[in-house]
């Protein structure tokens, strides 16, 4: 988890243009793989952003918490 935690910190401290070429990156993968990790995602940012906000995390971390 901590590594999970390192990139999506280095991830939000890139530019707000890098931020959405990789974005635009992502969405033109291709394969199943790709498309679970999408929607994965967008089930997680609740606000539509187009990035994963701090309370976006600790908010899913704590249904994971309660579905176990």
């Amino acid at each position: 988890m901590p590594d999970t935690l390192r990139h999506l910190r280095a991830f939000a401290n890139q530019s707000r243009i890098r931020r959405l070429l990789l974005g635009l990156m992502a969405d033109q993968l291709v394969g199943s793989g790709a498309n679970q990790l999408l929607g994965q995602f967008y089930t997680l940012d609740k606000d539509f952003s187009g990035t994963l906000e701090v309370s976006e995390l600790v908010k899913a971390a704590k249904e994971v918490r309660r579905e176990k």
